[in-house]
């Protein structure tokens, strides 16, 4: 095995400035920064009533804790002009007061058609009258003007709550990808 020592790295087409540079603690400084923009976390601003059995329901996002890039708007994420790429999201919603047995289902659409399987996730409850917290994590190509929505819905009788302080979805472009 051998080493390498230096303290710039430049592309050959670059005209002397390095696009890398190694310190000697250690530090890596980039010349154009990685970009993991544009990024949001947001989350409902009340608890969500109304959500009917059988049925998916849009999960409204009313509090924006962040958003660079104004990315979210109208309870969506759309990619932004020159930000297409990779996008990690990681959603989770809960729903109140579940029957036993019974299903509950989150799921992300784009561009207004469900994502199809595995991009939704499911949990059961193991009880009467529990909290059921559904996560889901994903990473995803998107293009310019894509956008995506978070829905939900269950099997438990009659209209369940989501419960806003436990709900969340944050997301955001994977730097180093330039499709």
């Amino acid at each position: 095995m051998s080493t390498i020592k230096t303290t710039n790295i430049t592309h050959g087409s670059n005209s002397g400035t390095a696009n890398m540079v190694l310190a000697s603690d250690g530090t890596i400084t980039f010349a154009k920064p990685l970009d993991n923009l544009p990024t949001f976390g947001v989350r409902p601003s009340s608890n969500q009533t109304g959500v009917a059995q059988d049925t998916l329901t849009k999960i409204s996002w009313g509090t924006e804790d962040w958003d660079v890039g104004s990315c979210f708007a109208s309870d969506k994420f759309t990619v932004p002009a020159g930000k297409a790429g990779i996008y990690h999201f990681d959603v989770q919603a809960c729903i109140d007061d579940v029957d036993d047995n019974t299903e509950v289902e989150l799921r992300l659409y784009k561009n207004g058609s469900a994502i199809s399987n595995p991009q939704s996730d499911r949990e059961w409850s193991a009880g009467s009258n529990n909290l059921i917290f559904v996560r889901h994590s994903l990473l995803y190509s998107l293009a310019v003007g894509d956008y995506i929505e978070v829905y939900i819905a269950h099997g438990a009788s009659g209209d369940q709550v989501i419960n806003a302080v436990r709900t969340y979805w944050t997301g955001f472009r994977l730097a180093g990808y330039n499709p």
